[in-house]
């Protein structure tokens, strides 16, 4: 079954599949989502942005989980939207109709056809679904449709992690069955290969639920590559 069809068949269930999933790190579903807006947001807080009406597109958006966040963290801007589970867009249409210049279509996974050029694009856990033998042109559709100075973020598990590993070999999950994850130093040189410049990679989430009131000390561990995720920040 291809990545698109099995987000289709499984749009209406993906939020149940994925609390299932990370039910032993003890964080919700929403804290996932939204820690990684609220990074972007640090990162972009001295640059003086996020009260500016920048044009944001979350690439593989699945069903809008992140969006609502991203409007929390960037109130102004006009934010789109859009993946290959022609289902998951619809559902991220429902869940997300309240929302002021908020916009969500399906495409082809690799050609971004909206005719904008983006301040920021972000990705969160979709490049370990995307074929190896694509990211390259993916990364480069991106370059192409980001605007000169803007911002690319990409968020991915981290295999030297190992209670990444082990709930990802112990569980049923079924959107990661086909999934290769990336090593950050696998993605660093692709991302610098389709002409970003700076990528820049940190690693968060290091302390598992119950210990969350000491998740202050991971600000100063994001060097260390052992974190359950990382990302990179690069710029065009």
């Amino acid at each position: 079954m291809s990545e698109k069809s099995l987000f289709d068949r499984f749009a209406d269930t993906y939020t149940e599949g994925h609390a299932k999933a990370i039910r032993s790190s003890g964080y919700s579903v929403d804290f996932f989502h939204e820690y990684k807006i609220q990074e972007m947001a640090s990162r972009l807080s001295g640059t003086a942005v996020t009260d500016k009406k920048l044009n944001i597109l979350n690439f593989g958006c699945g069903i809008g989980s992140s969006d609502k966040f991203i409007r929390k963290y960037f109130p102004s801007s006009v934010i789109y939207g859009i993946d290959v589970s022609g289902e998951s867009i619809r559902v991220a249409k429902s869940a997300n109709s309240g929302m002021r210049d908020m916009h969500f279509c399906e495409f082809d996974g690799e050609n971004i056809t909206l005719g904008v050029q983006f301040d920021i694009i972000f990705a969160a856990g979709v490049f370990h679904h995307i074929p190896v033998a694509k990211r390259a042109a993916v990364l480069k559709s991106i370059h192409k449709n980001l605007r000169l100075g803007g911002k690319l973020f990409i968020f991915e598990l981290n295999p030297f992690n190992p209670a990444t590993m082990y709930i990802a070999a112990v569980n049923d999950y079924r959107f990661d069955k086909n999934a290769s994850l990336l090593t950050f130093y696998a993605l660093r040189g692709l991302i610098a290969r389709a002409g970003f410049s700076k990528p820049d990679v940190r690693f968060a989430i290091f302390l598992p639920g119950m210990l969350s009131a000491l998740r202050w000390i991971e600000k100063h561990l994001y060097w260390l590559p052992l974190g359950a995720h990382y990302y990179i920040v690069a710029e065009k």
